[in-house]
């Protein structure tokens, strides 16, 4: 896992990021899930992207994290953001979605020795180490994937937490 604070990211210019060693670290090792983690220490929001240094800009400019960056301006540049690898999402994998574990591993190869470029945002081992980061961290502004809310108006405060890690079971 690699972490950076969100004003480290933001001083790079958008057009000098591929030109970065930290670039080259996100596509050669697939770093391509990311949180948020906010001013109290939680992670508010976990997300993909093949570029997540790009996607953070994106995110400032609309969406619940980004509201939630913006308002806390300038304190939020000391929030952090997360990058995970696939490699980095198994034992959250295993211990979260272990129905799906062995389909995650088979994944995991395949787009390991098929890397060749970015692969489709939607792969298979992207979308289970997503799931896996939300199943672990439950993160208050991913709200678009999580039906356990008593609200559907407020979407702060009112989710149950369905996925328990086994080992505290």
């Amino acid at each position: 896992m690699l972490v950076y604070t969100f004003g480290e990211l933001l001083a790079v210019k958008r057009s000098m990021i591929p030109t970065t060693p930290l670039w080259e670290k996100i596509k050669e090792e697939c770093y391509y899930l990311y949180a948020f983690q906010d001013g109290a220490s939680q992670i508010s929001y976990v997300g993909r992207s093949h570029n997540p240094l790009l996607r953070l800009r994106e995110h400032m400019q609309y969406g619940d994290a980004g509201y939630h960056i913006r308002k806390n301006r300038p304190d939020s540049m000391e929030w952090h953001m997360w990058l995970f690898s696939y490699r980095n999402c198994v034992p959250l994998v295993h211990d979260y979605l272990p129905g799906r574990y062995q389909s995650y591993l088979e994944a995991l190869a395949y787009e390991e020795s098929s890397n060749k470029g970015f692969p489709p945002i939607r792969t298979p081992a992207m979308e289970i180490a997503e799931e896996a980061l939300i199943a672990h961290y439950w993160p208050c502004d991913n709200v678009a994937g999580r039906v356990h809310m008593k609200n559907s108006t407020d979407h702060r405060g009112y989710f149950t937490r369905p996925l328990a890690r086994r080992d505290t079971l």
